[in-house]
C-alpha cells in the first residue's frame, strides 16, 4: 500500500509481507532474558526459558530504513508548519505516518486503540482518555500521548504515566509530532520514569534518527523485553559518557592522582611539587592522552 504524499518512495508491507525494517541475524550478541519476560514464557509456552538476540541491522539494511526516515523527517520539516495550533492535524500529518511506516495498522481497532480510556474511578482525569494504545491482541504494547507541534512536551506527562501502569505496557511515548520521548519502568516496575529514556528532535538536524530503536517498535518485531533491554543499555551508556565527559575535563584531584602515580623505576610522571601552576600545565596534556587513549580503543 502506497503511503499517502509519498507513493513513489515509500511503501508499507501488508500482512505475511516482509517487513520495511526486516532484521539480519547475524552479528548479534545474546542477552539473557529479563526475569518478568522469563515467567512469561514459561506460562505462556510451558518450556525453559532461552537466551533472546537484541537487534541488529546489516548495514545494507540500515541503508534502506535511512532512506524511508529522511523522508518521513523531510515530510515533518515540511508540515509542521501547518500543523500548529491544531492536535488532530498534528496526529494525522506527524505522528500517525510514523507508525503506519512501522507497520502498525491504523485502521485495525484491534490493534490502535484512538482514545482509548480505561476505568480509573471518578475524577476529571480518569476520564481524559489516552490518545493512543497499541495492541498486539491479547496484549496492549504501548500507549502514546500526544500534543499539537506547536506545544512544548511537559517535564512528565501525568496523564501517559497513569495509562502506564494501567495499561500493564513497558513502554509509553510523548510526542508533538516533532519532538518524541520514549519511557519505561527502568527505576521502579509498573510505574513510568520521571525521565525518558530516548529523546528524538525530528526537527534537530543534529539528533541523529534513533533507527536501532525504531526497528524494535516495529510491529512485526515488537518484544516487551527487547524495549527494555534497550533502555537499561542507553541509560547505563549515559552513565559512561557523563563519566568520559568528567574525565575529559579532569578534576585538579584527578590530575593529581594521575602525575603522582608511579609508574616503574622513573617513579611518577612528574617529579615537581605539584602546585597550581602545573596543574594548569598538565590539563591539556592529560585530557589529549585521555581523548588519544579512546580512539585506540
Amino acid at each position: 500500500t502506497p503511503c499517502r504524499d509519498c507513493k513513489e518512495v515509500m511503501t508499507i508491507p501488508l500482512a505475511g509481507e516482509v517487513p520495511l525494517f526486516s532484521v539480519d541475524s547475524i552479528d548479534i550478541d545474546e542477552i539473557p532474558i529479563p526475569e518478568a519476560a522469563k515467567e512469561e514464557q514459561e506460562t505462556k509456552k510451558g518450556t525453559k526459558p532461552t537466551k533472546h538476540r537484541l537487534l541488529q541491522i546489516s548495514p545494507e539494511r540500515q541503508k534502506v530504513i535511512r532512506e524511508h526516515l529522511e523522508l518521513y523527517v523531510q515530510k515533518v520539516k515540511e508540515r509542521h508548519v501547518h500543523c500548529q495550533g491544531n492536535e488532530a492535524t498534528t496526529k494525522s500529518s506527524l505522528i500517525a505516518p510514523l507508525f503506519d511506516l512501522l507497520g502498525w495498522d491504523m485502521s485495525n481497532p484491534q490493534e490502535c486503540l484512538p482514545e482509548y480510556k480505561a476505568d480509573f474511578g471518578k475524577g476529571e482525569k480518569a476520564a481524559t482518555p489516552v490518545d493512543w494504545a497499541f495492541a498486539i491482541p491479547p496484549d496492549f504494547c504501548f500507549i502514546v500521548e500526544a500534543k499539537a507541534c506547536d506545544k512544548r512536551l511537559g517535564a512528565y506527562a501525568e496523564q501517559l504515566g497513569m495509562y502506564f501502569a494501567k495499561a500493564s505496557v513497558k513502554l509509553g511515548i510523548y510526542t508533538n509530532g516533532v519532538l518524541w520521548q520514549f519511557y519505561t519502568d527502568l527505576e521502579k516496575e509498573n510505574i513510568m520514569d520521571k525521565v525518558p529514556f530516548l529523546s528524538w528532535d525530528v526537527l534537530d538536524k543534529d539528533c541523529p534518527v534513533p533507527i536501532d530503536f525504531l526497528t524494535l517498535v516495529q510491529r512485526s518485531q515488537f518484544q516487551t523485553h527487547l524495549v527494555q533491554i534497550f533502555a537499561d543499555q542507553k541509560r547505563k551508556k549515559s552513565l559512561l559518557v557523563d563519566v568520559l565527559n568528567k574525565l575529559l575535563e579532569p578534576s585538579d584531584e584527578f590530575i593529581k592522582l594521575t602525575l603522582s602515580t608511579p609508574i616503574g623505576e622513573q617513579g611518577t610522571v612528574e617529579t615537581r611539587k605539584l602546585a597550581v601552576n602545573v596543574i594548569k600545565e598538565w590539563k591539556p596534556i592529560l585530557v589529549d592522552a585521555i581523548e588519544g587513549w579512546i580512539k585506540q580503543r
